[in-house]
């Protein structure tokens, strides 16, 4: 079943953004630093640039906000959930409650 909420993720995000736009998995020990732009089944894409990033949200500490700047930060440790923070307008972060 989660194959299928993840390919749902993947194509609803790449209808929203375009053809060309690309998405990748999210990988340990990576910040990810974009917009929420969309969830589904447990997934969530967000915009990084050129490309997307596609997280399980049950490796995430607390959950994504959609269409806000957010950066997520996944340790090397495993089994350890990413941390989210919030980006603030003037670029500096503060750490979403959890």
């Amino acid at each position: 079943m989660a194959e299928v909420f993840y390919k749902a993720a993947r194509e609803a995000a790449q209808n929203l953004k375009g053809e060309g736009w690309i998405i990748r998995e999210a990988v340990p020990g990576h910040v990810y630093e974009g917009t929420g732009v969309i969830k589904v089944g447990g997934y969530f894409v967000q915009d990084v640039g050129r490309v997307g990033v596609i997280h399980d949200m049950r490796n995430l500490e607390s959950e994504p906000a959609l269409s806000k700047r957010l950066e997520i930060r996944y340790s090397e440790r495993v089994g350890e959930k990413a941390r989210i923070q919030e980006i603030a307008p003037d670029r500096g972060t503060r750490e979403i409650a959890r």
